[in-house]
């Protein structure tokens, strides 16, 4: 645990207002939960989608639900992606294989996080930070990134997942790599974000 990187900021001992962290992701659902209607939910994204396509984009990610946002979105989402001009792929951001299989859907992860930012000094690095006594934060073991992405390749998902410092591009690699060719074929390539 690093001091002073998740909760609400006190540099007085007094609450700022400043949310990090786990802290931060309670708040933004609690805040998706209470404010954001289906309606909002379905014009936001109605909106989203014409400018893409306003863009020319004609395929997007939506990178949804997860740790810090609704999961309501992904079935919203979803629903909006069929049919839908541009294209839209889901990927929950979730690591429970069984739920999105439920969904239907062919991808997972997108912003699964292995480790922190370099801006917090939690991404995890090599070396030391400087001017500090720790290298990062690792937010998984290794048992159980493998665990999972052996899971969701089995199942034929395509995975993303996301990582900043060294240790945790290793990691999804090195993850990756025990599944490629041992677990059976999966036409989607996994993917680190």
């Amino acid at each position: 645990r690093i001091p002073g990187r998740a909760g609400a900021d006190r540099p007085s001992g007094i609450p700022t207002g400043v949310l990090r962290g786990m802290a931060s992701g309670i708040a933004r659902r609690k805040a998706c939960q209470l404010c954001l209607t289906p309606r909002l939910r379905e014009t936001a994204i109605r909106g989203s989608v014409q400018q893409t396509l306003r863009c020319g984009i004609t395929t997007a990610n939506a990178m949804e639900g997860g740790a810090f946002f609704s999961d309501a979105d992904i079935e919203a989402v979803q629903a909006a992606a069929r049919g839908s001009v541009p294209e839209l792929l889901v990927y929950p951001q979730l690591m429970d294989v069984d739920k999105v299989l439920q969904l239907g859907l062919s991808r997972i992860g997108g912003n699964l996080y292995l480790d922190g930012t370099i801006g917090s000094r939690t991404a995890a690095i090599r070396d030391n930070y400087l001017q500090t006594g720790h290298n990062g934060l690792l937010y998984y073991p290794q048992e159980d990134v493998d665990q999972f992405v052996r899971r969701a390749h089995q199942c034929g998902l395509q995975i993303s997942i996301s990582c900043v410092g060294e240790r945790a591009i290793e990691q999804a690699l090195r993850a990756y790599q025990r599944v490629l060719g041992t677990s059976g074929e999966n036409p989607l390539r996994h993917r680190l974000e």
